[in-house]
């Protein structure tokens, strides 16, 4: 899915494009099913920890950080203050969202882990991939695939997740894709919830620039 209208989406107030784009498909969700909490599993690379006690130099890949996030809609807040609210959760996150996963698989106390599977999990999945552009000219002679793969993953696989959100900015244009199973949603379903995200964001920005 690809929604083209948005040509930029910036920083508003000091907020990122990753909390901005978090809170916009939780508002969307919040449209599309009545719902007043959106329960999410954030993705990230796994490779932005801060730490003395961890060295990734010499590994290559995708060392992926998963951990479920719940946005609870505040309709009588501002947009402004519910962006912070978002910006304040995700930069209070210990070690980025690790400690989850480490918690829940390589505790060595057995009542912790199995507290944490006890956790359900999320239906859906969120992960920002962050701005293409910016990595153009350093991974030359290669290039971004501008087409998007289909069959990619076994049909006989089970899904974990019935919608999986992600998001980049190729071109200086915000690109998003919206996987699911036609098992389970219909095309015309997943296209409504795309676009009411494009509406959200809009409205971010129409309502931000008379702040």
């Amino acid at each position: 899915f690809h929604p083209t209208p948005i040509s930029h989406i910036g920083d508003f107030f000091g907020i990122g494009i990753y909390e901005a784009l978090l809170l916009a498909c939780a508002e969307a969700y919040f449209k599309w099913t009545n719902i007043s909490e959106f329960y999410v599993d954030c993705r990230s690379h796994g490779r932005n920890i801060n730490s003395n006690e961890i060295n990734l130099s010499n590994t290559i890949g995708w060392l992926t950080v998963v951990y479920p996030l719940l946005i609870t809609h505040h309709e009588n807040k501002s947009i402004l203050d519910r962006l912070y609210g978002i910006q304040d959760i995700i930069r209070h996150l210990p070690m980025h969202g690790i400690t989850y996963g480490l918690l829940r698989y390589l505790s060595l106390d057995k009542a912790v882990r199995e507290r944490m599977e006890k956790i359900n999990q999320p239906e859906m999945t969120f992960n920002y991939h962050g701005q293409l552009d910016n990595i153009y000219d350093e991974i030359k002679p290669f290039s971004v695939l501008q087409y998007l793969i289909t069959n990619d993953k076994n049909s006989a696989a089970t899904r974990s997740h019935l919608i999986n959100i992600d998001a980049m900015v190729v071109n200086k244009r915000l690109k998003l894709v919206l996987g699911y199973s036609k098992n389970h949603h219909q095309s015309q379903t997943i296209e409504s919830f795309g676009n009411f995200i494009i509406e959200v964001l809009q409205s971010f920005r129409d309502e931000l620039t008379h702040v």
